[in-house]
């Protein structure tokens, strides 16, 4: 970087009258406007240049908000399914959204049960299934295909008791008249194998004592069409840990948003999460469901309205932010933030 001295920001003659200004005895008289001009451009010049690399980030990280996907750098191919996939089988409903970033395919389930399912095996009732889900080649594909370890991914599905839920959220899922609530996300670097279709099969196993063993196996077809960037208003606050910048589509029906970390945790696997609620033309505050995804430096972070609204949404209120360390190192919670961002 180039080393600028004071006789390159100033004309001689400014260069002289503020000299002699700063060795005279102090007096209170104006600066000509001339002057003031001069010191403004050279002070916005010198923090320009201090802080050049952190401008030269915040240049770089643009990006859209896609519905059901989240940010996603500008410039980057997204792939989106029309509409989530819905399906029932016995007290079960699943939903299942997928969408491809770049060489990544994210797949996102969710699972509701209008029972609490009995698991012996499991202290607080929630039944307790083994997962594999495996993504398999579109019908007519006749050429190699991914290698097994990267196709498939063995986990366990995330169950938990709604009765166990004390936000707004569980609460109105309890009153929709579902007991039981699971998750699971998958991720699949699917590189030069990238298409607009594949096949996705997901088989469930349960053995426990009550059941006996048990195999559920559902193949969906996942066809995908390019997303479109969706018009957002933008707002952003900084806190110790990073910069979070909020994305809000124009309609209210999603939100987004990304953090620039502190150079302290640059590099650091640390996560964030966002305590808000939707607000109506009414003034009526609408709970938001969340997807807080991160796998592998993926990350897929959304926030929409957990149940339709029959008005208008004036505005986004986010009341607490939480960054903290997977690990359990450190946590901090900021509280009673206030944070309204207006969408008119």
């Amino acid at each position: 970087m180039k080393a600028y001295h004071w006789d390159e920001l100033l004309e001689d003659e400014d260069l002289m009258e503020l000299t002699e200004e700063a060795i005279s005895p102090r007096t209170a008289r104006r600066i000509p406007w001339r002057q003031l001009g001069a010191l403004a451009a050279c002070l916005a010049l010198i923090l320009c240049l201090a802080n050049y690399q952190a401008l030269a980030a915040a240049m770089k990280r643009i990006v859209d908000y896609f519905a059901g996907v989240g940010a996603a750098e500008q410039g980057t191919q997204v792939l989106v399914l029309d509409a989530p996939l819905t399906w029932t089988d016995d007290t079960w409903t699943y939903h299942l959204n997928a969408y491809q970033a770049g060489a990544y395919l994210f797949v996102q389930m969710e699972y509701l049960s209008t029972e609490l399912e009995q698991g012996a095996d499991i202290s607080d009732g929630v039944p307790d299934y083994d997962l594999q889900a495996e993504l398999l080649p579109p019908t007519d594909w006749d050429a190699s295909w991914l290698p097994q370890k990267k196709a498939l991914d063995r986990c366990s599905a995330s169950y938990e008791d709604l009765n166990h839920w004390e936000s707004p959220e569980g609460a109105a899922l309890r009153e929709a008249g579902y007991r039981t609530y699971g998750s699971h996300s998958n991720l699949f670097q699917v590189g030069a194998f990238s298409s607009n279709n594949y096949r996705f099969r997901i088989t469930f196993t349960n053995s426990s004592a009550s059941k006996g063993y048990q195999t559920f196996t559902y193949e969906k077809e996942l066809n995908l069409v390019p997303g479109k960037a969706e018009a957002t208003v933008s707002d952003s606050r900084t806190f110790p840990e990073g910069t979070i910048t909020v994305l809000v589509s124009k309609d209210g029906s999603g939100v987004t948003n990304f953090v620039d970390w502190s150079p302290e945790l640059t590099g650091d696997s640390s996560i964030h999460a966002l305590d808000l609620q939707f607000i109506g033309a009414s003034g009526k505050q609408y709970p938001a469901g969340f997807h807080n995804t991160y796998l592998e430096d993926f990350a897929h972070v959304e926030y929409y309205p957990r149940f339709p609204v029959d008005e208008p949404i004036a505005a986004v209120e986010i009341t607490g932010v939480l960054f903290e360390d997977p690990s359990g190192a450190w946590q901090h919670n900021y509280e009673n933030l206030n944070w309204i961002i207006p969408l008119t």
